[in-house]
């Protein structure tokens, strides 16, 4: 049944409200074309039409690779299929920032073709990985030898990304002569320097210091030449390309974590500014996964990985992006670049750990890639080829099947109800799934009890709708069956929520009817999820989820037995005590166990005089845990011993309780009989856990004497039993 409220409220004209701005800024290799500002467009103002399916996921990237294709100022001619006649200067390169679908007339941007040509690298081999070998375009394959002639050709085209590719294009295509090129670059620039240790510090301080650039570009520009060190070191093993590897992150671990000299230091960095006005914060995740490529790369600092890899998934929104600054910040600013190098270096470090994030990732990229050109389009309707080469090549390594979608889902995990927890609160969470930017008006979800279940309450409106305040509606309609409805809407023309939330609570207790151990299943039957124009959303259900109800309490424990632990004990003047029983079967998880002294009430006792203590008597058990004196906790196992260690001398008595796996807590356990934690006779200097030849002196210079209050202790017997084990029951003199 809908409500004719909910229904109204979404049939209202929208006027969608703007999401957060993509970071506007680009990063570029230092060198040549420097980091720009440019105008982004907001998530409401790009069209969202490609699917969640492995079809559309390869749509996206072979667009792409088709996208730099055309863009490219090809060398071989008409490769590009702008003409023969065209005017670009084919010199195999890409524009920094056209507005048109073709090269200009001008020579390429010197730091971008690595860059923008490792995307159909990717595109080409991901194809080929997919259809078999010699599949893939060939006019891919051209494209990527314009470019690699194009480098080659330039002297002033050396750049990591320009080193990556050719060794990369060499073994692609069985042709070790660029693989040559590369280290002869390579070799020029770095080999201008006195290391590759000096060549780093160079970059580090000419971006942070004389660029005015202190923050995660150094480590994505470094961390790129480490990779190309690296690749080196696969063709040319014995020329110390590790070594420079090595060296050029070291250079990185020190300036981030060891702040020699801290520009980019990934903690004090990891802030947020929404005025975008601190140039500390900028290209945080950009930094972030070129610490991890290079540490990958050069296999050092491996233990830092999971850390830089958990401030990447600290940053990564809903729908797949990665932000600019860290955090996914409800204002904060998505980023395709961050989103695009985040992808590559999770899957570098570990792409099955990782594989749903990069997937997300991946699925967004493509999401926001105008289908008509295969570009990403800003706000002035340009283009950046670098940008669709990042977006391409980390596009190509999402699996569409470990995407996350859109879905409506209850969280039980540890739940249970039993004769402790009587009512609990289920709560149903809206998951916004990669990709997934659309602005919401409203949501109507049904839901299904199962007859072992009931209401213990009313169902709790969630936060989802609070930034629209008193501008929405929820209303909750009960069908006397065991199942519910609950819409939620904005009302007005302020439209939409881009978010996902706690739609709303439902607080649930056994059924009158369950009088034994049973389970209740709560099932969402139906989900109707619109946007602004009234359109469905897609959206998914949740799996059914199952409470166990668990009301029959564990027998109560009748083997407890301590005994005093004689030898092998801790340095001073207690004993440990060894407490056992035998372990309950069954659902038990968890057995308590409890101490209390011979004494007057508190949870020291009467230690020396015992019995001659005005009041002073054995405790007596509790039917439920104690919640204080004269018991005390021992702790909780779950092996059938415990052992007990406290500094206060005394005679002592256990109980203990089982509690299952719901929190059922048996019926006392019977209680042990006294048991001494020290040795009778250890009384020489206040006692060592040892009767022995000092102990012996001082009872005997005692003896006959009647016992004043300064030597009670050594008033030790006679015991109980007669034994050395039992209760002191003191007379006041030092006699047999």
């Amino acid at each position: 049944m809908r409500s004719a409220t909910l229904t109204a409220a979404f049939l209202l004209l929208p006027v969608c409200a703007m999401a957060g701005p993509n970071a506007p800024r680009l990063a570029t290799p230092y060198g040549s074309e420097m980091p720009m500002l440019i105008d982004a467009p907001a998530l409401s103002d790009i069209p969202m039409s490609r699917e969640n399916t492995p079809g559309d996921f390869e749509d996206a990237w072979y667009y792409g690779a088709e996208y730099l294709r055309y863009m490219q100022a090809d060398i071989t001619e008409d490769n590009a299929g702008n003409g023969g006649t065209d005017s670009d200067t084919q010199d195999g390169g890409w524009d920094w920032n056209p507005t048109i679908f073709e090269h200009s007339g001008s020579a390429s941007a010197l730091n971008v073709y690595g860059v923008s040509v490792l995307g159909l690298y990717n595109a080409y081999v991901a194809y080929e990985a997919i259809h078999g070998s010699g599949s893939a375009p060939a006019s891919w394959l051209t494209a990527m030898k314009d470019a690699a002639d194009g480098i080659v050709a330039r002297s002033d085209v050396k750049f990591a990304a320009d080193f990556i590719f050719l060794v990369k294009y060499a073994a692609l295509t069985s042709t070790p002569s660029y693989a040559a090129a590369a280290k002869a670059k390579y070799d020029a620039k770095v080999g201008s320097y006195a290391s590759a240790t000096a060549f780093a510090e160079y970059i580090r301080d000419a971006r942070g210091l004389s660029q005015g650039y202190p923050n995660g570009i150094i480590a994505w520009d470094i961390g790129a030449y480490v990779e190309a060190a690296a690749a080196l070191h696969t063709v040319y093993s014995s020329d110390g390309y590790d070594g420079d590897a090595d060296a050029m992150a070291e250079v990185l671990w020190q300036d981030s974590f060891n702040d020699t000299p801290g520009l980019f230091d990934i903690d004090d960095d990891n802030g947020f500014d929404i005025t975008d006005s601190n140039p500390n914060y900028w290209w945080y995740n950009l930094g972030i996964s070129g610490l991890i490529r290079a540490f990958v790369a050069a296999d050092v600092h491996t233990s830092e990985l999971p850390d830089l890899a958990s401030r990447i998934l600290a940053s990564q929104y809903s729908f797949g992006a990665i932000s600019d600054q860290f955090g996914a910040n409800p204002d904060g600013f998505w980023s395709w670049q961050a989103t695009a190098y985040c992808a590559m270096a999770l899957d570098a470090y570990d792409a099955v750990t990782y594989e749903t994030a990069i997937a997300n990732m991946a699925y967004w990229l493509s999401a926001t890639q105008d289908q008509a050109s295969g570009a990403w389009l800003y706000g002035d309707l340009s283009h950046i080829p670098e940008v669709g080469g990042e977006a391409t090549a980390a596009m190509s390594l999402g699996n569409p099947l470990a995407v996350t979608e859109t879905e409506v889902g209850m969280d039980v995990t540890g739940y249970c109800l039993s004769t402790v927890d009587t009512c609990l609160t289920v709560p149903f969470d809206l998951v916004r799934g990669a990709g997934d930017i659309g602005p919401a008006r409203g949501i109507s979800v049904t839901f299904a009890l199962s007859p072992e279940l009931t209401t213990c309450g009313s169902i709790a409106e969630g936060n989802w709708l609070d930034d629209f305040g008193t501008n929405t509606v929820y209303q909750v309609i009960d069908h006397m069956d065991g199942s519910y409805t609950v819409d939620q809407a904005i009302l007005g023309s302020s439209c939409g929520e881009y978010d996902g939330g706690l739609l709303f609570s439902v607080p649930v207790r056994k059924a009158n009817a369950v009088t034994a151990d049973d389970t209740g299943v709560i099932t969402i039957t139906g989900i109707v999820f619109r946007d602004c124009d009234n359109q469905p959303l897609s959206v998914s259900a949740g799996d059914p989820v199952s409470i166990p109800i668990n009301i029959e309490v564990p027998a109560a424990i009748t083997s407890l037995a301590a005994a005093q632990v004689k030898t092998g004990n801790p340095s001073g003047n207690t004993t440990n005590v060894n407490v056992s029983f035998t372990f309950p079967g069954g659902d038990v998880t968890m057995v308590h166990v409890y101490r209390a002294p011979y004494g007057t009430g508190d949870t020291v006792g009467s230690y020396p005089e015992y019995d001659d203590t005005a009041g002073a008597g054995v405790p007596v058990p509790t039917a439920t845990p104690p919640a204080g004196a004269p018991w005390a906790l021992v702790g909780s196992t779950a092996t059938g011993s415990i052992v007990d260690y406290t500094t206060d001398r005394g005679y002592w008595y256990y109980v203990a309780y089982a509690e299952d796996e719901c929190n059922n807590i048996s019926a006392v356990s019977n209680m042990t009989g006294g048991t001494l934690n020290y040795h009778l006779g250890d009384v020489a200097s206040g006692g060592d856990n040892d009767v022995g030849g000092l102990d012996v002196s001082l009872l005997g210079a005692s003896y006959g004497y009647l016992t004043p209050p300064a030597s009670a202790h050594l008033d030790v017997g006679p015991t109980s039993d007669f034994s050395v084990d039992g209760l002191p029951l003191t007379d006041n003199v030092i006699n047999f």
